[in-house]
C-alpha cells in the first residue's frame, strides 16, 4: 500500500504539471497513512465540508464505484445533488476477443440519487397525508429509516435476516409493514443515529408473523411424520445457497457465520458430512 500511495502521488503531480484539465482543481489523496475504507473517507470529507459555514448546498457530488453501499451512503448524506458513476455490468460468458478492456470501450452509467429520493417519496407519500401521523412528516427521517431497513436484507458486512431476500420481495414487505407500524410507533425508528429499540421491536414483531420458507418446503409443513424430511431438505437448501456452509478443498466447511455446526470428530475440525448432526442451541453453544 505504501508503494501504491507513492505511485499515486507521482501520478497526480505529473498530471497537474502536464495536463491543463488537472490544473486549477483541488486533488485530495488519502493514502494508507489514514485507516479506513475509501468510500467512508470520502463521506467523512463531505460531512466535514458541509459543517463549514461557507459550504454551498448546491454543490454537486459524483462518486465512482459499483458497490451498492454507495447508494446508501449517498442517500445518508441528504444532499440533493448526488450521483454515482457506475460501469456497465454484463453477466454470462463474454467473448474476450470481441470486447476490449480499454477505457474508451467501457460503457458508464450515471445514477442520480435524486431520482431514488423521488421514488422513495412516492412510495411513502401516504404517510404525509393529514391525520396519518401524530408527529411531523419528514422525508429525510424516512430515508434514514429506509437505510436501516436495508440492513436487514444484508450487505457487504452483515448477512440478511433469515428469509429476507431482495429477490423474494423482502424490501417490499418491509415497506408495507413500515407504513403500517409507523403511525402507531409515535416517531421514527432512527433518531439522528440512535435506534429507538421500542419502535424497532414493533417492526420486528410484525415481521415475525410471516413464515419465510422456500415454496418447495411448504407442502411438508404441518406433517409431524415429515419433520425429519423437512429438516434434511432445509439443510440441503442452506448448503446449496450459502457459500460458508459449502465444503472447501480440504473437505471441511468454511467458518460457519450463522452459528450452525455440523458433525465432526472430537477435537478435530468440524467437517460437513452426508449425515449432519442437528443440535439444539443452549446459551452460546450448540449441544446435541
Amino acid at each position: 500500500m505504501a508503494k501504491l500511495t507513492a505511485h499515486l502521488k507521482y501520478f497526480i503531480n505529473k498530471k497537474v504539471s502536464e495536463d491543463v484539465d488537472w490544473q486549477g482543481v483541488e486533488v485530495v489523496l488519502s493514502g494508507h497513512e489514514v485507516p479506513g475504507e475509501g468510500e467512508h473517507k470520502i463521506m467523512e470529507y463531505i460531512r466535514l465540508a458541509k459543517a463549514q459555514p461557507s459550504y454551498d448546498p448546491n454543490v454537486r457530488h459524483c462518486l465512482y464505484g459499483l458497490d451498492a453501499d454507495l447508494i446508501m451512503l449517498g442517500l445518508l448524506s441528504h444532499d440533493p445533488h448526488f450521483c454515482l458513476l457506475r460501469e456497465e455490468v454484463t453477466f454470462g460468458r463474454q467473448n474476450k476477443a470481441a470486447k476490449s478492456k480499454e477505457l474508451e470501450h467501457q460503457n458508464f452509467y450515471l445514477m442520480h440519487l435524486s431520482v431514488v429520493r423521488e421514488y422513495l417519496e412516492y412510495e411513502f407519500q401516504e404517510l404525509g397525508k393529514p391525520g396519518v401521523l401524530s408527529f411531523p412528516f419528514d422525508m429525510e427521517r424516512i430515508i434514514d429509516d429506509f437505510i436501516l431497513l436495508a440492513f436487514f436484507v444484508g450487505n457487504d458486512f452483515l448477512p440478511n435476516l433469515p428469509g429476507l431476500h431482495i429477490n423474494e420481495g423482502a424490501l417490499s414487505l418491509q415497506f408495507k409493514l413500515y407504513k403500517e407500524i409507523l403511525p402507531k410507533a409515535g416517531g421514527y425508528i432512527n433518531e439522528h443515529g440512535i435506534i429507538n429499540l421500542k419502535r424497532l421491536s414493533l417492526l420486528l414483531e410484525a415481521l415475525s408473523k410471516y413464515k419465510f420458507m422456500s415454496p418447495s418446503l411448504q407442502p411438508l409443513i404441518g406433517s409431524r411424520e415429515n419433520k425429519r424430511e423437512l429438516l434434511k431438505r432445509w439443510i440441503k437448501q442452506r448448503v446449496k445457497e450459502d457459500w460458508y456452509l459449502q465444503p472447501s478443498k480440504s473437505g471441511c466447511s468454511r467458518r460457519l457465520r450463522s452459528g450452525l455446526r455440523t458433525g465432526g470428530t472430537k477435537g478435530g475440525p468440524k467437517c460437513l458430512t452426508s449425515q449432519p448432526i442437528i443440535r439444539q442451541r443452549t446459551g452460546s453453544l450448540w449441544r446435541s
